[in-house]
């Protein structure tokens, strides 16, 4: 948990990161955030992005492994939430599994066996692109692209506020 974050942060040395997750997930986030010593840039918030009192707005947010872990409503839900926590010129972007055949049998065999995991002990799955596009452009974002990521399977889908 935390790693994208982390790795942002040792990256750029001019950003700063909000990390908001479960209870469950808080000793392995302050663990992998310790290790790094980023504690000073590093903000984890314990709770629900749905529930949450912000009080600020974000550049980017990133949607990493989130939406799988859910039903389409949950999901259009939270990106709407999401929508309303970007600044003016903000940028949304995911991380998943998409739903879609894959180059290689391995790949898809993977794939297929997590969204069926997914599906079976948290209600969610692998959405296709259009559905999630679809998602994002109700909620309001504009300029959705997406880059697959060929070697783990996964895509990219950027948005902007």
């Amino acid at each position: 948990h935390g790693l994208y974050s982390i790795g942002l942060c040792e990256k750029y040395a001019n950003i700063s990161a909000s990390i908001i997750d479960s209870k469950y997930a808080m000793p392995l986030l302050k663990k992998n955030i310790a290790a790094a010593k980023l504690g000073g840039r590093i903000r984890l918030i314990t709770g629900d992005v749905l529930k949450h009192d912000f009080r600020e707005t974000f550049d980017v947010i990133l949607l990493f492994n989130v939406l799988h872990e859910h039903d389409e409503k949950y999901n259009l839900r939270l990106i709407g939430r999401i929508r309303g926590l970007l600044g003016e010129k903000g940028r949304l972007i995911i991380l998943d599994n998409i739903a879609e055949k894959k180059p290689t049998a391995f790949i898809n065999l993977v794939s297929n066996t997590y969204g069926l995991m997914f599906y079976h002990f948290l209600g969610g799955q692998n959405y296709r692109f259009d559905q999630i596009r679809g998602w994002l452009s109700s909620s309001g974002f504009e300029k959705v692209t997406r880059k697959y990521l060929l070697r783990t399977g996964f895509s990219l889908v950027t948005a902007y506020r």
